[in-house]
């Protein structure tokens, strides 16, 4: 099977193919300096730059969590910790805060200003 890949890579000379050689994917890559200084800085556990930016910014704000059985309340200050708190993933809360909705009809969340 290698042979006949071997075969149509040497007739066919495909642009996007960069392996040479059928069966050795890594064969003729190369990296320039600027990646290899970021997979060394990567590796030494300094982010990108581009992570740094994207960590400083926040979306996250308080939110409340009404239990319409028992009328307890909770606040959490962002929709993730309150997710933790009922073992579920923050967007299915997002979707019931957009929609105004009740969660497992039981629980109400609504965006609050402070803490």
């Amino acid at each position: 099977m290698i042979d006949r890949e071997n075969y149509f890579i040497k007739i066919l000379k495909p642009e996007l193919n960069i392996a040479k050689i059928a069966g050795a994917p890594f064969t003729g890559r190369f990296h320039n300096e600027n990646t290899k200084n970021q997979k060394r800085k990567f590796k030494k556990g300094i982010t990108p730059t581009i992570a740094i930016a994207a960590s400083n910014r926040t979306c996250s704000f308080p939110v409340q969590l009404l239990n319409i059985k028992t009328n307890e309340i909770n606040i959490f200050p962002s929709i993730r910790k309150a997710a933790v708190y009922l073992n579920c993933h923050h967007s299915s809360l997002q979707k019931a805060l957009k929609n105004k909705n009740i969660y497992k009809k039981t629980y109400k969340i609504t965006k609050i200003s402070k803490i």
